[in-house]
């Protein structure tokens, strides 16, 4: 399993979560573009997690893994 991305807002958005597929080609999903200037795949931005939820739902290859991050 690869380690594409980590999903990261403030703890009531979500929290943290490591996202692992069983490929590493698949869509990384943000919650959001802030800090960012490329906004070219703006409609994969999942805020709050239970929308990231919703695109998992039925998939078998994915899991998801929270994680303490770095804010209070």
């Amino acid at each position: 399993m690869e380690i594409p991305f980590e999903w990261s807002v403030f703890r009531l958005g979500g929290g943290d979560f490591n996202i692992y597929y069983v490929n590493d080609s698949d869509t990384i999903y943000r919650s959001s573009h802030a800090m960012s200037d490329d906004y070219s795949d703006i409609d994969t931005d999942h805020f709050p997690i239970s929308e990231l939820w919703k695109t998992f739902e039925r998939r078998k290859d994915v899991v998801a893994v929270a994680h303490v991050g770095g804010r209070a």
